[in-house]
């Protein structure tokens, strides 16, 4: 993970410590473009060993997967959890970070929980960044909707500063991405505002 733009955005903080084929029913309504598979019979290059990767979808249940050589080497599987996962990040040291929907979870290789943030009612989190290994970043969709920057390790919150949305009652809608850039700023994707914003560290 490269800290450098976190170094740039945060350093007020350091410094004060502080995502078939279709067959039509009938043909003369088959749509040509339809008809054609999305994606190729046969993948390219040696297909899925290809690319090691890591996996997680959308869904009612919370799946995320680690394929290493067009094997899953590693699988997460929580149908009980609550909400959606929206965002995901892997780790250097293995671990996974994701936000999904109702709270932020930290867990390791074997699949135990490192860290958590339950998200207050009428809230919701939808995207979660760390920064370096005793840090994250995520966005609270709500009224108010909010950027927070917490250290993991004693439990504060060192930064924090509130974003407009279009319709402060339409949670689920606010957010659903947001990345710190090279130049240490943050882009925020307003999904109800349908834009993408650059903010500085004091939300400027």
């Amino acid at each position: 993970m490269n800290n450098k733009p976190t170094l740039r955005l945060f350093a007020l903080i350091v410094a004060a410590g502080a995502v078939g084929a279709v067959t039509p029913v009938r043909a003369q309504q088959a749509n040509p473009a339809a008809d054609k598979p999305s994606f190729p019979a046969v993948l390219p290059g040696r297909g899925l060993a290809q690319h090691d990767f890591f996996y997680a979808g959308e869904a009612k249940s919370q799946d995320m997967y680690i394929v290493r050589k067009g094997k899953v080497a590693w699988e997460f599987h929580d149908p009980a959890g609550k909400g959606e996962i929206s965002d995901a990040v892997l780790l250097s040291n293995g671990n996974v970070l994701f936000a999904h929907q109702f709270g932020v979870t930290l867990i390791g290789p074997d699949k135990k929980a490192l860290w958590h943030y339950d998200a207050p009612p009428g809230t919701e989190v939808h995207t979660a960044q760390p920064i370096g290994k005793d840090r994250v970043l995520y966005v609270q969709n709500g009224d108010p909707a909010k950027v927070v920057v917490v250290n993991i390790v004693t439990g504060k919150t060192e930064r924090e500063f509130v974003v407009p949305v279009k319709n402060p009652k339409s949670v689920h809608g606010h957010f659903r991405h947001a990345r710190l850039t090279e130049a240490g700023t943050l882009l925020l994707a307003h999904m109800d505002m349908g834009k993408v914003v650059e903010y500085d560290s004091a939300g400027r």
